[in-house]
């Protein structure tokens, strides 16, 4: 199944694939926007339950996947993930797994955001699942280094004006240069060997784990982009299980 013409059904509903980095699930109560994060047990299986039911017909579930994929009875990760089900058994066609781009957007905020769309344009018979990718959002453990909260506040709150380019003259680089390299070298010196699995490999396993939780022998899949490098390095490793190809917009 191809996804052509996908993007102007979207546009002309209001809505940008072009440019969604980041999706608005202001919608959802703050104490509930982590809620999955803290409160469902991770497991082997995809164990389905009802979850912001304020804002739609959402199910979440965490799937346990090895950090480190090579030792699978290591340390573990959790995968947030989110589906808006079907709405007709009747020519079932299974999950289609998005990732909004990035890296580092939460997929479980695209579907909050959009997931009607979504099954909107690819039709009824079609779960519409997103996750967050390992250390994102309500992943775990969480990519985040700063010990405390005050500790990030204060080193976010001397980001300063982005970098400018007037007159062929680039101003702000250096800063800018200067912060990254710091950060940099705090993620490195904090970590606790979790950051170096976060990867595009390693989340492409991930995708894996979520199809076979499924019991699918293939991946029916939709990414934006970034998002479609992730589907690309999906094809790539695992060519067989390769379902729908990524679009890229």
């Amino acid at each position: 199944m191809r996804l052509d013409g996908a993007h102007e059904r979207f546009t002309d509903r209001g809505g940008s694939l072009g440019q969604c980095e980041f999706f608005d699930d202001s919608s959802v109560p703050l104490a509930l926007r982590l809620t999955i994060a803290f409160q469902i047990t991770p497991s082997k299986a995809l164990i389905w339950q009802p979850c912001y039911t304020e804002v739609g017909p959402f199910e979440c579930t965490r799937l346990e996947v090895p950090l480190d994929h090579s030792n699978p009875d290591g340390r573990q990760a959790a995968i947030a993930l989110i589906r808006k089900p079907a709405t007709t058994q009747e020519g079932y066609r299974g999950p289609v797994l998005f990732n909004p781009g990035g890296p580092s957007v939460s997929g479980v905020s695209m579907i909050l955001s959009v997931g009607s769309v979504l099954s909107e344009i690819l039709g009824p018979q079609f779960d519409i699942v997103g996750f967050d990718p390992r250390g994102i959002a309500r992943s775990t453990p969480r990519a985040s280094f700063f010990e405390t909260d005050v500790e990030r506040a204060l080193f976010n709150a001397g980001v300063g004006a982005p970098p400018v380019v007037k007159d062929g003259v680039a101003s702000g680089v250096e800063r800018l240069w200067a912060r990254s390299k710091l950060l940099g070298s705090l993620a490195a010196s904090r970590d606790d060997g979790y950051l170096q699995r976060i990867t595009t490999e390693n989340t492409a396993t991930d995708m894996l784990s979520i199809v076979r939780a499924h019991g699918r022998e293939k991946l029916q899949y939709w990414g934006l982009s970034y998002g479609t490098v992730l589907g690309a390095t999906f094809a790539a490793m695992f060519p067989v299980m390769n379902g729908i190809p990524p679009r890229r917009l």
